[in-house]
């Protein structure tokens, strides 16, 4: 049996997808119209969802934003000695 990257495995039997799961939230946004067709036709061409994207994007992009926070916690810690 084959599990798309969007959806959830209950058991092995039955399958919920993401739109219907309370586990995940819809997020929303606009970007340039040429730089949403060319997302659309790469995810398609890799055969991945673009929900598995974005998620990903936003992870690393949140773990980056983390790590420069604590850079800058660290430095002005040490400012302050």
């Amino acid at each position: 049996m084959r599990v798309r990257l969007g959806e959830i495995k209950v058991n092995k039997f039955e399958m919920v997808d993401r739109r219907r799961s309370k586990d995940f939230s819809q997020v929303t946004g606009y970007i340039a119209k040429e730089l949403a067709i060319e997302f659309k036709v790469a995810c398609t061409r890799d055969s991945v969802s673009q929900s598995d994207v974005l998620e990903m994007l936003v992870k690393e992009w949140l773990e980056k934003r983390e790590k420069k926070s604590a850079k800058t916690d660290k430095s002005k810690s040490e400012g302050e000695e």
